[in-house]
């Protein structure tokens, strides 16, 4: 079964409009203008509200009872929620979490009495609950109100036995409201994610509710796109859907809070094989919001969309609500700033003489990476990424270099990175698949030091960040087009780091909690993000194990 596809009939289902109203809507375009975009949004939700049945904006809070621990996990709680009116709802919740945590609502796939998922081995080996307890964050999981026993590819029947939609809605704004009834839970810092027909569960109440801060979506796809990618005539279930509310419109009414959407296909042979997800409602609506107002998005991309997550989905689901839930800012040094090393005769300078013996990796041109007295470039076409990798593999070492990057430009300097063994083409189709291959990159299979401009200040994706996993002190940064000096001392899982002559880092890799593997050996390499960098005086000491702590 394709899992989008059932995502998409939730969607598309209206059950207050009658057989006339069978027809598409136009996509939704956004004014340019913020007040008249804030007009149209309370409009918008109107309509929403009224499709469902007249769905009040906040339904009657019901009672909560958390129970357990239950004994298929002993990290949670038995949840049930009788609201006002409508089913009882069942689930499960974090047991033991820190007096509130920032909170995430996951949304599970196809069938009832799945809320138990997030006990389920993920593809690290680790269970959801686990993954965001080490982080700090509480979970809750409330099953469905649907049931789809039988395959949309075999039967007819089955969206017309489907309870109203507006019932699931209701239901998932009741599990909102019951995270009122336990400390642990931030109320106002709220994440959901929804998986296969989650995610069109996820993103309904991301729009109604602006308690949500971020929406993660896997397996979404916009329905008109859909139908007019059926390649055969349409199943009379098909015929019956009613195209009120597109992904379109639903995704505008998110801004300016944070949205990321994985779109694919485990079919090849489906109607939604391919298909994108349209965001430009969603982006015109962003632009409309000053930067200090919006939330953290991740990029749409493409996954191989199954049953279960993959391994990309999962990182960049667990990335998404970092940046989004959870707090950034300088970590500080644990000691008084240490002198940095100084550059003496056992340094080697790796490209005294030009960058003969250093692959280029992933989408390069012959052109894109140039040397000339002594300054190593970077000049990229469109749509091009990748990185630089030095000629030799290390283990402990000092690295002394200077970097400069233009107005908003974007690189970085990788260690203990592994080698890439695959090259895509630079076009808009070869970045998607590139950005697809993510796990791959050198940032992933080892450590991207940031250095960008405009970045902001300290975080764990800013200028002197071992990006994703730990924050500098401080970001003493030379303005845009002028030289900044790296040095980074990497011994066993210790990492440290000054920025123009100022320690900014002292890291313990082996005590971070994002990190998946240890990396104690790989390659050095220079990030191409897409736009212009420069680097010099690369030079590179050797140290030995002895110098391990």
């Amino acid at each position: 079964m394709v899992p989008g596809l059932l995502t998409t009939w939730l969607i598309t289902l209206s059950f207050a409009a009658g057989p006339d109203d069978l027809r598409p809507v136009a996509p939704l375009k956004v004014p340019k203008e913020r007040a008249a975009w804030e007009a149209q949004r309370v409009e918008l939700l109107r309509d929403v509200r009224s499709v469902l049945g007249g769905l009040p904006e906040r339904p009657p809070h019901g009672k909560v009872r958390f129970d357990g621990p239950g004994t298929e996990h002993p990290n949670l709680l038995r949840v049930t929620i009788e609201p006002p009116t409508g089913p009882t709802l069942h689930g499960w919740a974090t047991a033991n979490g820190r007096e509130g945590s920032p909170t995430v609502i996951y949304m599970h796939g196809r069938g009832r009495g799945k809320s138990r998922e997030v006990a389920a081995p993920g593809p690290t080996g680790v269970s959801i609950v686990d993954e965001f307890a080490k982080r700090g964050l509480a979970v809750i999981s409330i099953d469905s109100l649907m049931d789809d026993d039988e395959s949309p590819w075999t039967t007819t029947k089955t969206i017309d036995r489907l309870p109203a939609w507006a019932a699931v809605v209701r239901a998932d704004l009741q599990t909102l409201d019951a995270l009122r009834a336990r400390s642990t839970f931030d109320t106002q810092r709220v994440a959901v994610v929804g998986h296969d027909l989650g995610a069109a569960r996820a993103l309904w109440l991301a729009a109604l509710d602006d308690r949500v801060k971020c929406a993660f979506t896997i397996g979404l796809t916009r329905p008109s796109d859909l139908l007019a990618k059926q390649r055969t005539t349409p199943a009379p279930w098909l015929e019956k859907m009613l195209i009120k509310f597109d992904v379109d419109a639903l995704s505008a009414l998110c801004a300016p809070r944070g949205l990321s959407t994985f779109v694919g296909t485990e079919d090849p042979e489906s109607p939604v094989s391919g298909v994108a997800v349209i965001r430009d409602a969603y982006d015109q609506a962003m632009r409309l919001y000053p930067a200090k107002e919006r939330i953290p998005q991740y990029d749409f991309t493409y996954g191989e969309i199954g049953g279960e997550f993959t391994l990309l989905e999962w990182d960049s689901m667990m990335e998404f609500i970092d940046k989004a839930l959870l707090p950034q800012g300088a970590t500080p040094l644990p000691h008084p700033p240490e002198p940095e090393p100084v550059v003496d005769a056992d340094f080697l300078d790796l490209a005294a003489h030009g960058i003969a013996g250093w692959v280029p990796e992933m989408s390069q041109r012959p052109g894109t990476w140039t040397w000339r007295d002594g300054v190593i470039a970077c000049r990229p076409g469109n749509n091009e990424y990748g990185w630089l990798r030095a000629p030799i593999e290390v283990d402990d070492f000092i690295l002394s270099l200077d970097w400069k990057v233009p107005k908003s430009g974007n690189s970085g300097v990788f260690i203990r990175s592994r080698p890439v063994f695959w090259t895509i083409p630079s076009t808009e189709e070869g970045k998607l698949l590139v950005e697809t291959k993510g796990l791959e990159w050198p940032s992933r299979t080892g450590f991207e030091l940031q250095a960008a401009d405009g970045f902001g200040p300290a975080s764990k994706y800013s200028t002197a960040s071992l990006y994703r996993h730990a924050a500098p002190a401080n970001v003493p940064m030379k303005p845009a087009g002028e030289w900044n000096h790296y040095t980074i001392r990497a011994r066993g899982p210790r990492i440290e780091v000054w920025l123009n002559g100022e320690q900014v880092q002292d890291t313990r890799i082996n005590e971070l909690p994002t990190l998946r593997r240890l990396p104690l050996n790989g390659y050095i390499g220079l990030q191409n993000h897409g736009n212009g960098a420069e680097f010099r005086n690369v030079r590179l000491k050797l140290v030995p194990d002895s110098g391990r702590d």
